[in-house]
């Protein structure tokens, strides 16, 4: 939660301060905490993300980053709606177990979407 300018927390870090890890994942959160539905609202079209994540590029939020996630926008808007998608079915199925109709079963998801990423076990 640290942002470029220095007003985020915990210690208030300044640009090249924060972790370079850091920086990756505060733009990653943000945009699926802006387009993911919550319990107590629904999630904002990625369109309206885009738009935060521009305005902050370069405040809230690192520049290169930024620039970084509309490079692969396509990929990333399409994994996360096929993630979004297999979690909403995961917690169905959490939250209805005996349901016996096969619906619920890991059937919905074949071995390939199951494959890590290339090198995501490797040390």
């Amino acid at each position: 939660h640290e942002a470029m300018d220095g007003s985020g927390y915990p210690h208030g870090l300044v640009g090249d301060a924060i972790p370079q890890m850091a920086m990756i994942l505060a733009v990653a959160d943000a945009f699926d905490a802006m387009t993911s539905n919550r319990s107590y609202r629904s999630g904002m079209p990625v369109t309206k993300a885009e738009e935060i994540l521009r305005s902050g590029s370069g405040k809230q939020w690192n520049a290169d980053v930024v620039n970084a996630y509309f490079a692969a926008r396509t990929d990333i808007v399409n994994i996360s709606l096929q993630w979004q998608d297999h979690l909403r079915r995961l917690l169905d199925w959490k939250s209805n177990p005996s349901d016996n109709s096969g619906a619920h079963s890991a059937s919905w998801m074949t071995d390939q979407q199951w494959m890590p990423m290339p090198g995501a076990l490797t040390n």
